[in-house]
């Protein structure tokens, strides 16, 4: 498997600007991590993504979300306040995982920091991974200049946070994409 440092390394000095590809296994450290308001408790594993792939599909049917129609900010608060109540872990994740893809789709970066500090407190995932991936998808899309902003701070504290855990390819990634945000009409 190629080294995820040199690829975006690589990419980042092709200007293409792609998250790094990383595995999902579990990072090495201990999994009993906790966000600021909840207890610790022990990391669930990540579904596969057949029990994913239903699990979306029950949620889509539960909410009555259409695919074809562009989601607004409400419906990852809706889908944060039955996760809070779920205790099904391929549901819970697949509802984290939807309400951090709509948060991004919305540009809502508080829902979408609250919703991966859920998903990296109770999965053994790569929560920078997964940012990467949905801000890397985003940023073709068109922004007001105040949601690009607000984008670019987020991929920037993705980027110091990527830092802090020695993830230099991480943190280059999102330090492209918050000067691409950054940048002015």
């Amino acid at each position: 498997s190629p080294d995820a440092t040199a690829t975006v390394a690589s990419n980042a000095s092709n200007s293409r600007m792609s998250p790094p590809e990383k595995s999902q296994q579990p990072d090495p450290s201990p999994a009993m991590k906790a966000s600021s308001n909840e207890s610790p408790q022990e990391q669930l594993p990540v579904p596969d993504e057949d029990a994913l792939a239903t699990a979306k599909d029950e949620l889509r049917k539960l909410l009555n979300l259409d695919v074809s129609v562009s989601p607004d900010r409400r419906t990852a608060d809706r889908i944060l306040a039955l996760a809070a109540e779920e205790s099904d872990p391929t549901m819970l994740y697949a509802m984290l995982q939807m309400a951090l893809q709509t948060s991004v789709k919305t540009f809502d970066t508080a829902t979408g920091k609250e919703t991966l500090d859920r998903i990296e407190s109770r999965f053994q995932t790569d929560a920078l991974q997964l940012a990467g991936k949905l801000l890397f998808a985003a940023r073709s899309q068109p922004m007001a200049t105040d949601e690009r902003l607000r984008m670019a701070a987020w991929a920037e504290r993705l980027g110091d946070q990527a830092v802090g855990r020695e993830e230099i390819a991480y943190a280059s990634a999102f330090h492209d994409i918050a000067v691409m945000w950054s940048a002015r009409d």
